[in-house]
C-alpha cells in the first residue's frame, strides 16, 4: 500500500512539473509572438524593410569605400561616346562566409555596355568583406550621372 502511495505522489509531481514547464513555454511563445508583432510594426513603419546590421553597417561601408573604384569604370565608359549617360545600375552578389564574393551580376542596367559591365562586375569581385556567420545576398543599385 505504501508503495503503491509513493507511486502515485511521484506521478503527481511529474505530472505538476511537466505541466509548469508547458506553462513556462507557452508563456515565452506569447513572449517571443509579441516581440516578433512589435519588430514587424517598427519595420512598417520605416518602410517595410527588413533590417540587417551587418548589410546596413560592414556592407554599406565597404560599398561607399569602393564607389571610387567604380567611378574610374563609369570614366572609361564616358570615353566611349555613349547615348545614355546617366543612370541607375543595380547589381546582385553574395558574400560566403569568408567575405569573397560569389557571382556578382547586372539586374538592370540604361547602360548598353558590356566593358563597362564587364569592369563593374570586376571590381565587386575583387572587393573583400568582413566575413559574415551565414552567407549574405546584396543587392545595391549605383547612381552615375555625367557632371
Amino acid at each position: 500500500m505504501k508503495q503503491h502511495t509513493t507511486t502515485i505522489i511521484v506521478a503527481v509531481a511529474a505530472l505538476l512539473v511537466i505541466a509548469y514547464l508547458l506553462y513556462r513555454d507557452n508563456q515565452r511563445e506569447k513572449q517571443i509572438a509579441l516581440l516578433l508583432s512589435q519588430q514587424q510594426m517598427n519595420r512598417s513603419e520605416k518602410g517595410g524593410k527588413p533590417s540587417d546590421p551587418y548589410l546596413d553597417n560592414q556592407v554599406k561601408n565597404r560599398i561607399i569605400k569602393g564607389y571610387t573604384e567604380l567611378q574610374e569604370c563609369y570614366k572609361a565608359f564616358l570615353l566611349e561616346t555613349p547615348k545614355v549617360t546617366d543612370g541607375s545600375l543595380k547589381i546582385d552578389w553574395q558574400i560566403s562566409t569568408d567575405g569573397k564574393v560569389i557571382t556578382p551580376g547586372i539586374v538592370l542596367s540604361p547602360f548598353k555596355s558590356e566593358t563597362f559591365h564587364n569592369c563593374m562586375l570586376k571590381k565587386i569581385k575583387d572587393w573583400e568583406f568582413p566575413p559574415p556567420i551565414v552567407r549574405k545576398y546584396v543587392v545595391h543599385t549605383f547612381k552615375f550621372t555625367k557632371k
